[in-house]
């Protein structure tokens, strides 16, 4: 079992795979100007890794406040 977690920034969304207590993969790109771009790169990036992990989560940091 693996957790894809992403860390979005202003200039680079960085992501790694955790499992077994590990980090066991870890990239950036820089991040898209839209929504859409980043959504397509989120799922591009989930559906590499999945191909050499099994994951059963995803993690998302994001800089902003929290709407209740």
């Amino acid at each position: 079992m693996a957790i894809l977690a992403f860390d979005m920034g202003g200039t680079a969304v960085k992501y790694g795979v955790w499992s077994d207590g590990e980090l066991m993969a870890q990239s950036n790109f820089p991040t898209p100007d839209t929504w859409e771009q980043l959504q397509a790169k989120l799922i591009e990036v989930k559906n590499t890794l999945r191909n050499e992990f099994t994951l059963t989560g995803v993690g998302i940091s994001a800089p902003g406040s929290v709407d209740t």
